[in-house]
């Protein structure tokens, strides 16, 4: 209730008038979600009730009518946003303002480069993006990194789409999409008309087996190059050439196929024989004179063969052969040569003896009898073993002592051919002593000159000799290879004895431990003394 009074000063007045207020709506809203990033839409919640109208003014110029509006902010910052409201009953109006904030948006950004190239294809990628601190990148191939710049290498043909996603502090994101093309290569290849030669000059016909390419480039290892499709070459010495071929696409991609055609040097058999006579049994040496070659076969004509380089054989019998060598090289390639009926095998002696101990009455023995068992010579030479020799047939030796003997005998046919045997002469134990009764001093002989005991067969050993009067004016007991190695030349004291008999003694035992029991006298008796008669 509203009054009114009223007075002039004489009298008063009063008007009275009823005012009705209504209540004003219920106007409220909420956001989803509570702020944004930049470019992403918030829904805006009206949570008022009995309007008849509304309107929205989002604070960036834009306004809407709807209920419950979505609106996106394309920059930044914080919106006051306004809703206002019509009551349905009483046609009163209100309205409500709050704040919304939009956060920063990075802006994602990227260059390739290259964008396009052949494979296997690197990238790098440059990044370009802005208020961003964390990026993801997808290569599109199944790969990804997380680097500020990084590199990637593209192994397949084909087109790659790359994609990067920016995130900042505030976890707002922006992407970014580029592709890159990966073009195919060809496939670079060839073959030749033979694997390599062992024959020059050679002319190789080449065979283009690429695919996927519209142009080549030929390098056919001999200084000559062609961009023919099936080019061809000749080569006029022998060596290793390297075929290159370089294959290209439209698109500027290459392959390249190489192979090494390989010119064997030509193998040329020769060989040489230092006589085109010997013996059987011989050894023959083969000198190999080929050229160019790594094996060898060689045929000798008597069913033996080797594959040796210079091999040396023995013919088993006499006759007329032919020889064959056959050489192969590196390249596989062969040549053969033959000497036919050049080469004589004449037939070899065989030698062979026997022998025995000889026991003769001289107790000084040693004597071996060899007989003669070969066949087929005509000329001996006998080696006894003890440096002595003999070109009898069946030779008589005397050894100078007991023992084994490596004695051999060669015999030589009519054709100059020799066989050898060889045995181990066995000559039995054999002893003895001898003491001269005279002795001539100055004679030119030193046998005479000289009293000089002989013996074989001794362990020990000594000889004196005594004057007259029983003095000893000398001794001795040498040996050297069970034998005495004394000699008196005479004298006493460095000057010569009269002329006179003088008495020599000797004691001695045999290699068999016997004693010497002394010199055998014409009375039939053994005595272990005697005289020697010094002549003068």
């Amino acid at each position: 209730m509203v009054q009114l009074f009223i007075n002039d000063g004489c009298s008063f007045d009063t008007a009275t008038i009823s005012i009705t207020v209504h209540p004003q709506p219920q106007i409220d809203f909420t956001t989803t979600p509570d702020s944004v990033c930049a470019s992403q839409p918030f829904q805006f919640n009206n949570l008022s009730s009995n309007l008849a109208s509304v309107n929205w003014n989002f604070g960036d110029g834009n306004t809407s009518v709807l209920t419950n509006p979505i609106h996106t902010y394309g920059l930044s910052g914080t919106y006051m946003v306004t809703l206002s409201g019509v009551s349905t009953v009483f046609g009163c109006s209100t309205s409500v303002t709050r704040p919304v904030i939009v956060r920063t948006t990075p802006v994602a950004s990227f260059v390739p480069d290259p964008l396009f190239g052949c494979e296997p294809l690197p990238v790098s990628f440059q990044n370009t993006s802005t208020q961003a601190q964390f990026f993801s990148w997808n290569f599109g191939d199944g790969n990804s990194s997380v680097q500020v710049n990084p590199s990637h290498t593209y192994a397949t043909s084909g087109t790659y789409t790359i994609t990067l996603i920016a995130t900042n502090l505030n976890g707002c994101s922006d992407t970014a999409v580029q592709s890159v093309l990966v073009n195919p290569n060809p496939i670079a290849a060839f073959s030749t008309s033979s694997p390599s030669s062992c024959y020059s000059p050679v002319t190789v016909n080449i065979t283009n087996l690429s695919s996927g390419a519209v142009g080549y480039s030929w390098n056919l290892g001999n200084g000559q190059t062609s961009a023919l499709t099936n080019p061809s070459v000749t080569y006029t010495q022998p060596g290793s050439y390297t075929i290159t071929l370089i294959a290209e696409t439209p698109f500027g991609c290459l392959d390249t196929a190489t192979y090494v055609y390989v010119v064997y040097p030509t193998p040329v058999a020769n060989f040489s024989i230092p006589s085109d006579t010997s013996c059987e049994l011989y050894p023959v040496p083969f000198t190999n004179l080929s050229q160019n070659a790594t094996s060898y076969q060689w045929s000798f004509g008597d069913g033996s063969t080797s594959a040796q380089q210079n091999p040396v054989h023995n013919y088993a019998d006499s006759g007329l052969y032919s020889v064959t060598l056959m050489v192969y090289g590196a390249g596989g390639c062969g040549d053969t040569i033959t000497l036919n009926n050049t080469l004589t095998i004449f037939p070899s002696p065989t030698a062979g003896f026997t022998w025995i101990n000889v026991q003769n009455v001289d107790p000084l023995s040693g004597t071996v009898e060899f007989t003669n068992t070969s066949t087929g010579a005509i000329g001996y030479e006998w080696h006894f073993g003890n440096g002595q020799t003999s070109i009898e047939v069946n030779p008589v030796h005397r050894y100078n002592r007991y023992g084994n003997w490596s004695a051999y005998l060669v015999a030589t046919n009519e054709y100059g051919c020799m066989d050898t045997a060889y045995q181990n002469v066995v000559v039995d134990f054999f002893k003895g002593l001898f003491a001269p009764n005279a002795m001539y001093p100055g004679h030119p002989d030193f046998g005479v000159a000289h009293f000089i005991p002989t013996g074989v067969g001794l362990k020990s050993f000594r000889v004196s000799i005594y004057d007259d009067w029983g003095n000893l004016i000398w001794e001795c007991s040498d040996i050297v290879d069970t034998r005495p190695a004394c000699a008196w030349d005479g004298t006493f004291n460095g000057a010569p004895v009269q002329q006179d008999a003088y008495v020599w003694k000797i004691e001695a035992f045999f290699l068999d431990e016997s004693l010497w029991v002394g010199q055998l006298y014409p009375n039939g008796l053994y005595r272990a003394a005697g005289t020697v008669t010094v002549i003068r």
